[in-house]
């Protein structure tokens, strides 16, 4: 196989993944023990087999092995007959849109090749399979809205709100709160084991989600961070860092809320003074605040009472007067990355 025209047009074959690293999901994504719908269409319609070469010049600028696609043909068939399977169950689940589905199974399409053909064992192989899977998934998204349409036709009839949420996890399963890559949100259905499609809307802030053909942000698609930490009042009057909350809405499910797994780092603080501190007068005091986790220094706004008097790790006179107790002093994130905390209670 040699290409013809740059190899970057395979990856406009499917939206989902296509470019992008995504951490692998800590369970399946579409479990083998799902429950095949009964409305489910019987294949999934691509190029023909005599098209096939023709396809793969056209859309993804490749030329192949004429004979060995022939010789080959049915055992491809065969080898992404699983995935086939699921997608088409997947078309008849109400709520899931077809594109969804083409793009959910196409990943485990793609790397179907890796063990029949193994690259360092069979190149030739490999390549041509590569070839075979990639224009296999092109023809079936463009042949899919009409499969769709009447797998929708027969199920929808039956469908009902369901009355429990779907299962839902994240993959990474925990990210820090300063988290910059993808992570991806799943839903799977608690009794038929199959992927349901979610839009997510975000609190105060917007997200994309650059794989999905839409933009938006939904199950199954990776997204990018870094995400917007909010604040909530804390017990001690103070404010905590909290991270986003998400509504997942769907068409047959109730809708849900998912605050993302994000760890919020902890601070170590020091309030360092001179020996005379208790009297009256001018003294250099100093807050020294660390991150628990990377033991640096951090940047911090010191506060005495409710006034700002001047930033962690660094030397702030405060002047005190005879018979006068000192407010509370205290520290906060600028950049809302830290809970706020007590770095020495108010005088009594």
């Amino acid at each position: 196989m040699r290409f013809a025209i740059p190899v970057v047009l395979i990856l406009a074959a499917v939206s989902l993944q296509a470019g992008v690293f995504v951490p692998p999901s800590p369970q399946p994504i579409f479990p083998d023990d799902y429950t095949v719908s009964t409305c489910a269409p019987a294949t999934c319609e691509t190029f023909s087999p005599d098209d096939f070469r023709n396809a793969a010049f056209r859309f993804l600028g490749l030329n192949v092995d004429a004979a060995w696609f022939d010789k080959h043909q049915d055992e491809l068939v065969e080898l992404i007959g699983p995935y086939c399977r699921k997608r088409n169950t997947c078309l008849a689940t109400p709520g899931n849109g077809h594109l969804f589905c083409d793009d959910l199974i196409t990943p485990g399409i793609r790397s179907s090749c890796d063990a029949k053909y193994p690259k360092d064992k069979d190149p030739h192989g490999f390549e041509e399979c590569s070839a075979w899977v990639e224009t296999f998934a092109l023809g079936m998204s463009q042949q899919s809205l009409p499969a769709w349409r009447e797998a929708q036709a027969c199920a929808k009839p039956a469908a009902v709100m369901h009355g429990d949420e779907p299962e839902v996890w994240m993959a990474p399963e925990t990210i820090p709160a300063d988290y910059t890559g993808y992570l991806t949100i799943f839903a799977l259905d608690r009794n038929t084991h199959v992927p349901v499609f979610g839009h997510i809307l975000w609190d105060g802030q917007i997200v994309w989600a650059p794989s999905n053909p839409t933009g938006e942000t939904a199950t199954y698609y990776p997204f990018k961070g870094p995400f917007k930490l909010t604040r909530v009042p804390n017990e001690q009057g103070h404010t905590d860092v909290i991270a986003p909350l998400l509504t997942i809405k769907y068409d047959y499910y109730p809708a849900m809320q998912y605050r993302l797994p994000v760890t919020i780092p902890k601070l170590s603080l020091e309030l360092k003074t001179d020996a005379n501190f208790k009297r009256a007068g001018k003294h250099t005091v100093r807050v020294v605040a660390l991150d628990v986790d990377t033991a640096k220094l951090v940047e911090l706004q010191v506060m005495l009472g409710e006034q700002a008097i001047g930033a962690s790790n660094a030397d702030i006179i405060i002047e005190r007067t005879k018979g006068k107790k000192l407010p509370e002093l205290w520290v906060t994130s600028l950049f809302d990355r830290y809970n706020d905390a007590v770095v020495a209670p108010a005088e009594k």
